[in-house]
């Protein structure tokens, strides 16, 4: 049967705010705040059950966006900090939002995430370990496709491992290359069977040179066997890694071996993502005519063409964008920018009721009442929480209509 949802067990994480004297008395019992589900998955390429931990990006539900997925190893440890750290750099514009599919370990961690042993007195310390290919074929033939059944995703996927996670991620890239499209390795445990992956690394590259993809690596304050191995990696990415491979190697002498994952995540997807900020919005938009419109499509086709998908620029920041020119009174730019971005998000009904709102600004009340009783219709047919402020909208221009209110646009001096 392959890889099937075996069981929901709800929602997995909740982060409730500490009680107050009122919540102790019985008062206010406040509200969960959810961050994810977890799932059971069967794999048999493992012969087991495994746990599943996803977060869906803020305005998943609300949309039919598809989402790059990041794949978090160790999952319970770094699951709530990876989802909040993509929320605050998606929030600001410096990443995509995505969904995060954490990992969790079950009865033996350094079986999974080890490579296969050759040196003896490996072996002989980690009887256990060898079981990295087994489970990358559970992450690559199993678990991506369950994810890309159930939820929307973009053909994007980046891969973050802390330590022996970290080792996993390294020989993820050097045995599957393409398998994922960035690799975020932290604190690798690259001393790991005396550094035997050196040789399957260099020749890696030997055999794709055109290989296109990202891997950013970290140490914290760790000297020694750590700090060696991953020297060893920066040197051969530095002699054989191809232009089209970007690669950044970043010790953190400030953050241990618990600490680094943290900011590891941070500084990685910030850098995965560098340049995907649309710099001075405002500034582009009040351009006259087209010429800003033409240069935000611009950026965003670089992005598309860079990461491999298809990447818009945000509906929401182009709706902020149409009512502040709406509220400078260039109501004519306004339904020009809330056009596009009907054009972009055919499918949203929001987009529909913001650019009726421009045309009502702009005196075009027909208009108007076509694309609020096209945003009311949209809505109705997904329970959209918004129907009824799109009905609302559609009864109040019908009422002017039939009224035959007067109305000057912004900028005329009327009769």
């Amino acid at each position: 049967m392959g890889l099937s949802r075996r069981l929901v067990l709800g929602s997995f994480l909740a982060v409730v705010l500490v009680a107050t004297p009122k919540a102790l008395a019985g008062q206010d019992n406040g509200e969960p705040v959810v961050i994810g589900h977890r799932y059971t998955v069967h794999s048999q390429i493992l012969d087991e059950d495994r746990p599943v931990l996803v977060h869906t990006p803020a305005g998943y539900e609300g949309s039919l966006a598809h989402f790059p997925v990041i794949y978090v190893l160790d999952g319970p440890d770094h699951f709530h900090h990876t989802s909040g750290t993509m929320e605050f750099l998606a929030a600001n514009n410096r990443m995509p939002h995505a969904i995060v599919v954490a990992v969790p370990n079950t009865s033996d961690r350094t079986h999974d995430l080890t490579p296969p042993v050759t040196v003896p007195d490996t072996a002989n310390q980690f009887p256990t370990a060898g079981g990295a290919d087994d489970f990358l074929r559970f992450l690559q033939d199993e678990l991506r496709p369950w994810v890309e059944r159930e939820y929307r995703t973009a053909p994007y996927r980046i891969l973050i491992g802390h330590s022996f996670g970290g080792l996993f991620a390294t020989h993820a890239l050097i045995n599957e290359p393409q398998a994922f499209n960035a690799y975020i390795s932290i604190s690798p445990a690259l001393w790991w069977d005396d550094e035997t992956w050196k040789e399957k690394a260099e020749s890696m590259f030997e055999d794709h040179p055109d290989l296109n993809g990202s891997l950013y690596i970290t140490m914290g304050s760790e000297g020694g066997m750590m700090l060696a191995g991953a020297w060893g990696l920066t040197r051969i990415l530095e002699t054989s890694a191809p232009e089209s491979f970007r690669w950044k190697w970043t010790p953190m002498p400030a953050e241990d071996h618990g600490s680094v994952p943290h900011r590891s995540t941070y500084d990685g997807l910030e850098w995965l993502f560098d340049g995907w900020q649309m710099p001075d919005f405002f500034q582009v938009v009040m351009e006259q005519g087209d010429s800003g419109l033409a240069k935000i499509d611009w950026h965003y086709a670089e992005l598309s063409e860079r990461f491999g998908y298809d990447v818009r620029a945000p509906e929401a920041t182009m709706n902020q964008l149409g009512y502040f020119l709406i509220q400078q009174e260039r109501v004519d730019d306004a339904v020009r920018v809330l056009a596009s971005n009907v054009h972009r998000y055919p499918e949203s009904a929001n987009v529909y009721d913001s650019l009726g709102d421009a045309f009502d600004a702009a005196c075009r009340w027909e208009e108007a009442r076509e694309h609020y009783a096209r945003a009311y219709e949209k809505a109705s047919a997904v329970s959209h929480p918004n129907t009824e402020i799109y009905r609302a909208n559609l009864d109040r221009i019908t009422a002017k209509i039939r009224e035959g209110e007067a109305c000057t646009p912004p900028g005329s001096t009327g009769s």
